[in-house]
């Protein structure tokens, strides 16, 4: 019988003879590495413009330059009309000049619909089916409750990955992707049951536990009598009062959507700049002088890009 290559959390948990918060704590402290399987359009961070929303400017830029054109077209028909305002001039040379700017700009609009239609195919090309490894602030919310929102972030799962502590948070740095629908409506939210571990993870976890003196002190566990022996559980996470205090999962994926429908920088610094806003305001209206920390500890904590512009 064919061995699965992954397995579920709650299978883990019960493998283990654990609870699955017990796993998601594991990962959490980013001693197990989490998989969930997605089905869309994932972005790297040097995809500049092909993400939903990056062609904004551009988009903007052509509705100017069919503006101008149309004025352009119905001046010329009132001028043909004789129907021009006592303010409107519109002399032979300045037809010949306003005629040049409109086939300039034609040409520019031309232009700017064919790099629109070319973003679209690339956009395609970036169809990807297969597992992702959730960004550390998915696996909190996992953790606190029960369920994450769909993430709109995660990490490519064959790394490279570096670890780095950042104000006393942990950070994970790795080749982190932007995630969105490839036209079929996703999942609103993932569950626990939606998180697998790779069984040569687990495979490897175990055998260090059989070999006590191979293992990190923390990973050990005593000899039992069973096939498959658990690693100790992590120590409980001792988390910073703003992760406690507020939802940082529900704040960045709410505030990337309000920042998309007005159409300003979704960046992952832009972000992370209003959650830490968003944070300083609430705990001013609560009457508490507790400052939130630098926008790039919470981009780090949420995304693990801390060391890229």
């Amino acid at each position: 019988m064919l061995e699965p290559i992954t397995i579920s959390v709650p299978n883990l948990a019960a493998r283990w003879n654990q609870t699955p918060s017990d796993i998601l704590e594991r990962a959490a402290a980013l001693r197990l590495h989490l998989l969930f399987n997605f089905d869309g359009l994932a972005f790297d961070l040097n995809d500049a413009w092909l993400p939903g929303g990056k062609d904004a400017r551009q988009r903007r830029e052509l509705q100017s330059l069919t503006d101008f054109v149309m004025r352009a077209e119905a001046k010329f028909k009132r001028r043909v009309n004789g129907q021009l305002s006592q303010w409107e001039s519109l002399d032979d040379d300045d037809a010949v000049s306003l005629r040049a700017q409109v086939t300039a700009k034609k040409q520019e609009i031309q232009d700017l619909n064919e790099s629109f239609d070319d973003r679209d195919r690339q956009r395609q090309q970036k169809h990807y089916r297969g597992a992702l490894r959730p960004t550390p602030g998915t696996v909190y919310q996992l953790l606190r409750l029960g369920f994450a929102k769909h993430p709109i972030q995660a990490y490519r799962p064959e790394g490279p990955f570096m670890l780095h502590t950042v104000d006393g948070v942990l950070v994970l740095d790795g080749p982190i992707v932007r995630l969105e629908s490839a036209g079929v409506q996703w999942k609103e939210r993932l569950e626990t049951s939606d998180m697998v571990v790779r069984m040569a993870d687990v495979k490897a976890i175990e055998a260090a536990a059989k070999s006590p003196q191979k293992a990190p002190a923390n990973d050990s566990a005593p000899e039992q009598n069973t096939a498959t022996p658990a690693p100790a559980p992590v120590p409980q996470l001792n988390l910073p009062w703003w992760q406690v205090t507020h939802d940082i999962p529900e704040l960045w994926q709410n505030i990337g959507a309000t920042l998309h429908s007005q159409q300003k920088s979704t960046s992952n610094i832009a972000i992370a700049k209003e959650v830490e806003k968003r944070i300083n305001d609430i705990e001013r209206s609560k009457g508490r002088n507790r400052k939130a920390p630098a926008w790039d500890t919470i981009r780090g904590l949420m995304t693990g890009w801390k060391w890229r512009a």
